[in-house]
């Protein structure tokens, strides 16, 4: 049986549209989930599962989607780096783990919350975000239904020869709960 196996991996069987998911034991009343990890891992606040797919550096990257905040040339829908600077590429995903349609926020709301959304190097500094690609508004992602996902690029412009440490990304609904921040590691 499957739930043998997931058992078997300390794991549980969720049924879910269109099939079963393994999911980390626990599920959604866990201790806030995991906040920390690495490219590839699935972080869970008890909210939202976010996940780095890929990290590169370039000198220019074609906008796939509407963009959010991010200031390209509309001829050939391409952002470049600056001079003596790079553009560091984050492909993600994010997904709804909770049980009605939510947006993530990618905006604070003035007076009420912080978005941390950075990226850090071995040197100390930190980087905010140049933009995003993705489908939705400049603040918001579009709705998710109940464990629908959408895949999302954040950009970055950083200094030539910069050593990347960590990607950090608040996970934040568009209502008064704080947001939690996870951490992604890019070493």
């Amino acid at each position: 049986k499957f739930s043998d196996v997931a058992k078997a991996l300390g794991m549980v069987l969720v049924k879910r549209a269109g099939g079963y998911e393994l999911t980390k034991a626990g599920g959604t009343d866990q201790v806030q989930g995991i906040r920390q990890g690495k490219i590839g891992d699935v972080l869970f606040d008890g909210y939202w599962r976010f996940q780095v797919k890929s990290v590169e550096t370039t000198d220019a990257y074609s906008v796939q989607k509407t963009g959010a905040g991010l200031y390209y040339d509309q001829a050939t829908s391409t952002v470049h780096a600056k001079p003596k600077t790079k553009l560091v590429v984050i492909k993600c995903r994010m997904t709804n783990g909770q049980k009605s349609v939510q947006t993530f926020w990618l905006a604070p709301l003035p007076g009420e919350r912080a978005i941390n959304n950075a990226l850090t190097d071995t040197g100390g500094e930190s980087y905010p975000p140049d933009g995003y690609d993705l489908d939705g508004s400049t603040s918001q992602s579009k709705p998710l239904l109940p464990g629908a996902k959408t895949d999302f690029t954040i950009l970055f412009s950083v200094p030539e020869g910069t050593q990347l440490k960590d990607l950090v990304f608040t996970l934040q609904n568009n209502d008064s709960r704080p947001g939690s921040d996870v951490r992604v590691s890019l070493q």
